[in-house]
């Protein structure tokens, strides 16, 4: 985060609220008060903090805790499961114990989401930024199937700086187009794939051209001719 903001970069990150001092924990909940959909701001480390309570949320955060809390008891009845580690565990000597000040902290963060940012939007207005990182995410599961993107590994700065704005340059306008023609890209890729170009030699004059294939169905027709007009 310091260096996208020494750089000037405009930044939105989901704050580990799990990680955040206990007496700030405790101030942020007694300031929300449980109440569906409110939100506060704070400061940390410097950057804005907004955090928001959903019941919603809170319920499922509640039922997460409780079948951790179950897990961490079970194996302080039979250490001989502790395979891995637990959440509300810490070990003392050679045996397993609740960790209380963990549980305290995880009750009172239930049902609350973090935001932290630089800029001057609104908090509702990040909120709804950092909710859109689904459609990002959507873009890259796109980049990687339906435009048929093949992992590849680089070693050298620039040659990694010329993959990614290949990569954004194709997401870009794929998102152009699917702003222009209402349709996924996956279906106009699949409008595409029925255009196909072929080639007629006179096998007498040796005369060659190129004709695209003919579309019957003018639905079909009128969309391709859309897409032949949006300039990519």
């Amino acid at each position: 985060m310091d260096t996208l903001d020494e750089k000037g970069v405009g930044f939105i990150v989901g704050a580990r609220v799990a990680n955040l001092p206990l007496p700030l924990v405790k101030t942020i909940s007694k300031r929300l008060k449980k109440q569906d959909g409110a939100m506060i701001t704070a400061s940390y480390q410097g950057y804005r903090l907004i955090c928001q309570y959903s019941q919603t949320r809170a319920a499922q955060d509640k039922s997460q805790r409780e079948k951790q809390l179950e897990r961490a008891q079970d194996v302080i009845q039979n250490p001989s499961r502790a395979t891995r580690a637990y959440r509300f565990l810490k070990k003392k000597s050679h045996a397993y114990a609740i960790n209380s000040d963990l549980i305290t902290k995880a009750e009172l963060l239930e049902g609350i989401k973090g935001y932290i940012t630089n800029t001057r939007l609104r908090n509702q207005t990040i909120i709804d930024r950092y909710h859109d990182l689904w459609q990002i995410e959507k873009s890259f599961r796109i980049t990687k199937s339906d435009l048929a993107a093949r992992p590849i590994f680089h070693r050298l700065e620039d040659t990694i700086k010329a993959h990614m704005i290949i990569v954004f340059a194709s997401l870009a306008i794929a998102k152009y187009i699917e702003l222009q023609t209402k349709m996924s890209i996956h279906r106009v890729l699949k409008l595409c794939s029925k255009v196909l170009t072929h080639k007629i030699t006179h096998t007498t004059t040796g005369e060659t051209v190129y004709m695209e294939t003919t579309i019957e169905d003018p639905i079909l027709k009128q969309k391709i001719e859309m897409l032949k007009v949006l300039g990519h």
